[in-house]
């Protein structure tokens, strides 16, 4: 028994003499670029741009759509790589334009930015153009599912992802013709509990002027043009 003890003592110092020469090595956390979701938005992976509710002589405009890295910032500005996912996407060649993205400086979230040029066909069909992050020398992919962004380009009515369902009520074309009437607003991101209150309120007062001069306003389907009131 004393020289099995023996023994073991004798291993123990060849044990700590390994264990020095094998130190634990940090983790290092690898760049990752991502598309920025605002939480709890369900349509944070895409965005509807729609060039009827513009200027009539406006023939282009660029889409911005939010990334964001994790790890550490740079004190360099960085590229990021991008593509059209060709297979998914319903759109004429001639009607986008990637344009060059970087990730400036000392920065967390930048954007990509897609030129989109206005077409005779998006009276009638909306464009889709799906967009994905590409891994490249300063930054990998992942993050979920948010990888991949849909952009979709029209030139008719047609429900924003940013419409305000609690504030408005169901969408109608009318109801949302009305609305950039009265307040002069067609993009509703951002907008808190007591700015939604105005502008509901606005488009109550434009719709019952509207109607005392006119009779009953009908939208697309048949249906009476109303507004929540809480």
């Amino acid at each position: 028994m004393k020289h099995f003890r023996y023994f073991w003592l004798c291993l123990l110092p060849a044990a700590f003499a390994a264990c020095r020469k094998a130190p634990l090595q940090p983790f290092v956390e690898g760049q990752i670029v991502y598309f920025y979701q605002i939480r709890n938005d369900k349509n944070a992976d895409s965005l509807t741009y729609s060039f009827a509710v513009r200027d009539a002589a406006l023939q282009y405009d660029t889409v911005r759509i939010p990334i964001r890295i994790t790890g550490s910032a740079s004190a360099n500005d960085r590229s990021i790589k991008y593509s059209v996912i060709t297979g998914r996407s319903e759109v004429d060649p001639k009607s986008y334009e990637l344009l060059p993205a970087v990730l400036k400086a000392h920065n967390y979230g930048g954007e990509l930015m897609v030129k989109v040029l206005r077409s005779a066909d998006m009276k009638i069909r909306e464009s889709r153009i799906w967009i994905r992050l590409d891994a490249s020398a300063d930054f990998k992919t992942g993050l979920g599912g948010q990888v991949e962004y849909l952009v979709k380009v029209n030139d008719f009515l047609s429900k924003p992802t940013s419409w305000l369902e609690y504030k408005f009520g169901p969408y109608s074309d009318v109801k949302y013709d009305m609305i950039i009437k009265a307040t002069g607003r067609y993009d509703f991101t951002g907008v808190q509990e007591t700015e939604g209150s105005y502008l509901r309120q606005t488009c109550i007062n434009y719709l019952i002027a509207w109607e005392a001069a006119n009779g009953p306003l009908y939208d697309e389907k048949g249906e009476r043009v109303f507004f929540l009131i809480h």
